[in-house]
């Protein structure tokens, strides 16, 4: 049993990056899942071996009113759906949690032995995914173990998406360096490794890997004026990182012109940045909802809101942007609370990136920080955990890196600690009430959703006319994910049907949430029959501004014939 426990943690972690299964309409459900067993399994594991659970106070009273925060929302009818505010609460606990457990474990006399199988992981991790990019790459193999991707198209591992791949690639090359700067791997297998994961890193052609090399590399020269005897072979190292991944991104292109496997579509595709109007756009709907904001991850609604003085490009369910994000869901002052808390904890991390584990979570932190700034890996609890994990240990303060900072600097680092000086001990007893609550409803949710899964599989073979199998009902009977079974619920429905004013309410609130042509199609039928065509048709004019003239062509053109909007031209969009 002991070691069955012992080896969950690296199990599920390697799981919650390489499972190839995503599928509607929670694409990395089966993922997230597997990262939220990583981290209680290693709760577990501490448990077992009686270990101390500790937290800077101040940041676990912190994040436990958060906890709550998304919850208040729902009571005031900020978030309609009761399920995205689980959902939240689940991520902001998981993410304390990964806190919590990653300062305790600095705080334990094994820190490096648990630094040194967490580094080796994700290294493994890391080299399994490049290899899984390769065959995609290469079109070597379709099978179901590998996430097939377009022709031409970018590997992403087994991610499904090319920019988190890279940044799991990054922590994998610095989980590299970290294990050779304690002296775990030999040059020759440093080299060895840091190679085939760069080159993995410039089959993702990921434009974010520039940005994190280039900041990392400015902060590897502060860190010389900071730190006394800071070692050059970091700058270097990062460095040398950009020329190789230079070298390596520029033969990639005439080689895979070469095996026919370039797609200049999606190459033109990729230089059409659209974040710089986007984020002027939820600048503006944050002046919408000031102080409270639209709650947690209701982006959509808030892009809803500004969308006709800001055309997008389809639904946004995130800013690209985790400042903005949390400014929208949360209103500016509380918004602008956990930016600063955010901030804080990488400041203290930077502070403490003299030692050789100081450095590897630092260098982590700034991978997923400035992912974060650009994309939204936040969105992912295998990052999110991740990101609290560094967190938690980079508060640690390590006597080596406080020694070292030049005298200069004594003054703001001793302002810093002072924030992290005040412990709370965290009773075992309160892991073991929170665990019990969390496999129950982590037991519901996998439920639930299975159930929500196969009911989205047998849409989508309705609405293509596939087969003669027909559901039962327009949705499954759950309780926890109703954001989830409304959507379904409102796929069903006919826009001819007869319905009570509690049903149309709900497409209403389906439509701000999920703002896809079909819910909104539907609202404007529900509008057309409350309030007379005009109305329906300026209400459709969302459409055309989050998703084009063409687009909003068709769907008038469905709405104007009397056409049933789950119809598959419609249906195939969500």
């Amino acid at each position: 049993m002991n070691t069955v426990l012992r080896m969950s943690p690296p199990f599920f972690l390697a799981m919650s990056f390489l499972l190839p299964n995503h599928y509607y309409p929670w694409g990395s459900f089966y993922l997230e899942f597997c990262s939220y067993i990583f981290i209680f399994s290693l709760i577990c594991l501490f448990l077992l071996e009686n270990k101390v659970f500790k937290s800077p106070s101040f940041f676990l009273n912190f994040f436990l009113a958060i906890l709550f925060f998304p919850l208040a929302q729902y009571l005031f009818g900020i978030i309609v759906f009761h399920g995205d505010a689980a959902v939240a609460s689940a991520y902001v606990f998981a993410f304390l949690a990964a806190f919590i457990v990653g300062y305790s474990l600095c705080k334990d006399h094994q820190r490096l032995y648990y630094f040194n199988i967490l580094s080796i992981s994700l290294l493994l991790i890391g080299i399994i995914s490049v290899w899984i990019s390769l065959i995609q790459w290469l079109e070597t193999y379709r099978g179901i173990w590998v996430h097939e991707i377009p022709r031409g198209g970018r590997p992403f591992g087994n991610l499904g998406q090319p920019n988190n791949y890279s940044t799991l690639i990054f922590i994998s090359y610095f989980s590299a360096f970290y294990l050779y700067e304690r002296k775990v791997l030999s040059i020759a297998s440093f080299l060895l490794a840091a190679i085939f994961l760069l080159f993995g890193l410039a089959l993702g052609q990921s434009r974010t890997a520039w940005v994190v090399l280039a900041c990392l590399s400015v902060a590897a020269l502060v860190s010389f004026f900071l730190f006394r005897h800071y070692p050059p072979r970091r700058l270097l190292f990062l460095l040398s990182s950009a020329l190789g991944l230079f070298v390596f991104a520029n033969f990639l292109e005439p080689i895979s012109q070469y095996l026919g496997l370039h797609n200049e579509l999606e190459v033109r595709a990729r230089l059409q940045d659209v974040r710089l109007d986007m984020w002027q756009s939820f600048v503006m709907a944050i002046g919408e909802r000031p102080f409270f904001g639209f709650g947690w991850g209701q982006v959509s609604t808030a892009q809803l809101a500004v969308a006709e003085s800001y055309p997008a490009v389809g639904m946004a369910q995130y800013s690209h942007n985790v400042f903005l994000d949390l400014l929208i869901w949360n209103g500016i002052p509380l918004g602008l609370a956990i930016s600063v808390v955010i901030l804080l904890l990488f400041l203290r991390a930077y502070l403490g990136s003299f030692s050789e584990s100081g450095t590897y979570i630092f260098s982590c932190l700034g991978a997923l920080l400035i992912h974060s700034m650009l994309e939204y890996p936040h969105a992912y609890a295998y990052f999110l955990i991740l990101a609290g994990l560094f967190f938690g240990a980079g508060v640690y303060r390590c006597p080596q890196s406080e020694s070292a900072i030049r005298t200069n600097f004594e003054g703001l680092h001793l302002r810093v600690s002072r924030l992290f000086a005040r412990e709370a001990k965290i009773n075992r007893s309160v892991f073991g009430v929170g665990i019990v609550i969390s496999v129950a409803a982590m037991a519901l949710v996998w439920k639930e959703y299975r159930l929500l899964e196969e009911d989205q599989r047998l849409l989508r073979f309705e609405a293509a006319s596939i087969g003669t199998l027909r559901a039962p009902k327009k949705a499954p009977d759950v309780f926890l994910l109703d954001q989830l079974r409304s959507f379904l619920w409102v796929a069903r429905t006919s826009s001819d049907e007869e319905l009570t004013a509690e049903e149309k309410r709900l497409i209403h609130s389906v439509a701000v949430r999920y703002p896809l042509p079909m819910p909104l199609l539907k609202r404007a039928h529900v509008i057309r029959e409350d309030y007379g065509l005009q109305e329906a048709m300026a209400s459709m004019d969302a459409i055309k501004y989050l998703y084009g003239e063409e687009v909003f062509q068709l769907a008038a053109t469905e709405f104007r014939s009397g056409i049933e909007a789950d119809t598959p031209t419609m249906m195939d969009r969500h």
